[in-house]
């Protein structure tokens, strides 16, 4: 309701008062009058001089300039919050400079078929924020950042690599569910954050061929 349509309808619950007292009832007629007079004029002189009462909305810069941000560290969330925008609006402009990183392939983290029950994992979640980290499509949120590197350093200094079976039990890596688990990086697995299951069954025979000559 506008400033003129509060005031009309005072002015009808006041009707009573009014009949009481003509001159209340008028002045407030009269004051009602005035300020309707002088909105109409103040609304006709905005719109003849451009004037909008509405935030004027800040423009996202150049491609150039949000390439420079993202490679100077800032993230989508940085850039949208200092343009007031969303941070889809950033990734689509991002997007059409060809500065967006390819979709990472789901695979390339999770290479196995995770039963339902292992699927909220503490490695599981691990490898779907890296997997979205590493895409860059959907930003994520820096307290999720922080608890993938600490969850990579850990597996880096203690030398160990992801391993992932449906039958392990509960384990050091997932201690209500089992699945996943880790076991000691070995020359094979090189810088591979994972061990792959074809290169588990590799390791499997290689030991089964070693015991055969024992």
């Amino acid at each position: 309701m506008g400033v003129r349509d509060r005031i009309v309808t005072r002015c009808l619950a006041e009707r009573m008062i009014g009949a009481a007292c003509p001159n209340l009832w008028l002045s407030t007629l009269d004051i009602a009058s005035t300020v309707s007079h002088n909105l109409s004029i103040t609304h006709r002189e905005g719109a003849h001089e451009g004037v909008s009462t509405m935030p004027a909305r800040r423009v996202l810069p150049d491609n150039s300039v949000l390439v420079q941000l993202r490679h100077d560290g800032w993230q989508y969330s940085d850039i949208a919050a200092h343009y007031g925008t969303t941070e889809n609006a950033v990734y689509l402009r991002l997007r059409q400079a060809n500065a967006v990183k390819p979709r990472a392939r789901h695979d390339d983290f999770i290479p196995w078929r995770v039963a339902k029950e292992h699927t909220y994992a503490h490695p599981a979640l691990m490898l779907r924020y890296l997997a979205q980290r590493e895409a860059g499509e959907s930003p994520l949120p820096p307290a999720k950042s922080r608890m993938v590197d600490k969850w990579l350093r850990g597996i880096r200094e203690n030398g160990l690599v992801l391993c992932y079976d449906r039958e392990q039990p509960p384990n050091d890596a997932s201690p209500k569910t089992g699945g996943f688990f880790y076991m000691r990086r070995r020359p094979e697995d090189g810088d591979n954050l994972i061990r792959p299951p074809e290169l588990v069954e590799e390791i499997r025979a290689s030991a089964g061929r070693h015991r055969g000559r024992g």
